[in-house]
């Protein structure tokens, strides 16, 4: 079981919108690219950012950088300084470089048959919706099961097997300090958990639309200290008990994330 004192943490409550960005090109849709933020933490992670670079000299081939999240793509242009490097060749470069593709995944949203524009160090909007909750006091656990299936050999141990998968399981109880939303309303952890109020309009984290409706959980844990922050982020999360206090600002819940074991990240 993994447990935290809350105090110097921030709870993110997240939906399952991903942040984008189409680039720009004079040729129009069919110079452009569709990328999509494809980042394990969401709640307060910085989003990618894209350069196209024009090097204003003939430059022979399409490169594809990455410095943190700023993704910064040369493309091959001509003797006269012009782009050639079309929205498809752009497009396969950076889902084909490591770096480039742990960050945001890259799409034509046009044929891809058109030369790529010059643009600016450009950040990926519109991520997901967010509902901040700094906590006064309280607790957060998620326990992982790892199931095991032992079997016998006339009556003493023999053999041991894994058995069937289970899933995440969560409790959090605290009494918060302040929700912050992000702009686009502050709805209540209640309302979050039950897709209602001004979170009616939270989009699920399952990609699958026929499950029920689901968050992630992001714990922003900072030790302020010169250690590292920690992100522990429980995914598709789903409550099955709430006991919800407003005049206390408390809130109590228990459920379960369909997955069998939390992402742990320090940066």
């Amino acid at each position: 079981m993994g447990q935290f004192d809350l105090k110097k943490a921030l709870i993110n409550l997240c939906d399952g919108r991903q942040a984008t960005l189409t680039t720009t090109a004079a040729a129009g849709v069919n110079g452009r690219i569709l990328l999509t933020d494809v980042s394990t933490h969401r709640g307060t992670s910085a989003l990618p950012t894209i350069t196209i670079v024009n090097a204003g000299v003939s430059h022979l081939t399409l490169d594809v950088s990455v410095t943190g999240k700023d993704i910064t793509v040369t493309p091959i242009t001509d003797g006269m300084g012009a782009i050639t490097s079309t929205a498809a060749d752009v497009e396969a470069a950076i889902n084909g470089d490591d770096d480039a593709s742990a960050l945001v995944t890259a799409s034509l949203p046009g044929t891809g048959a058109s030369a790529v524009s010059a643009q600016v160090k450009t950040s990926l909007g519109s991520g997901p919706r967010v509902l901040q909750v700094k906590v006064a006091d309280g607790t957060i656990s998620y326990d992982e099961k790892k199931a095991r299936k032992y079997t016998k050999d006339r009556g003493l141990l023999s053999g041991i097997m894994n058995a069937d998968e289970e899933p995440l399981e969560v409790k959090f109880d605290f009494i918060w300090e302040f929700l912050k939303g992000d702009g686009l309303g502050t709805p209540t952890v209640k309302d979050v958990l039950k897709q209602r109020g001004d979170a009616a309009s939270w989009v699920s984290t399952d990609p699958d639309a026929c499950n029920p409706y689901c968050i992630d959980i992001e714990i922003h844990y900072d030790p302020a200290c010169t250690i590292a922050d920690e992100f522990i982020l429980l995914p598709t999360f789903r409550y099955e008990a709430l006991n919800h206090d407003g005049k206390n600002a408390s809130v109590a819940v228990s459920g379960k994330c369909n997955v069998t074991e939390s992402t742990d990240i320090r940066e």
